[in-house]
């Protein structure tokens, strides 16, 4: 991730790479397939790792997109005030 920082300055877009990138489920099946066909590994056992490998697949990239949102966020200027809901509101009610 120290290559992209100066292509993605803010730390939690690095990061929403990093989670985007990291799904390791098809190492994780091949490890397992050996193991057990070798017996250095019982099936249950593979099949609870690729259980988890498999809900870290889903999870990493929701914590991603998440990470990217925080950093939109950031990017944003400040919410709007009070005020200007209501001059916004006052112009879209004028114009109906």
């Amino acid at each position: 991730m120290l290559l992209y920082r100066e292509v993605l300055p803010m730390k939690e877009n690095r990061r929403a790479l990093a989670l985007f990138s990291a799904t390791q489920l098809p190492l994780v099946v091949a490890i397992t397939t050996v193991a057990v066909e070798t017996g250095h590994l019982r099936t249950s056992t593979a099949a609870a790792l690729v259980g988890a490998g498999a809900l870290s697949t889903l999870a990493g990239p929701l914590h991603g997109l998440r990470m990217r949102r925080i950093a939109a966020l950031k990017r944003s200027p400040t919410q709007p005030t009070q005020a200007a809901r209501r001059s916004r509101w006052a112009a879209y009610s004028r114009g109906r």
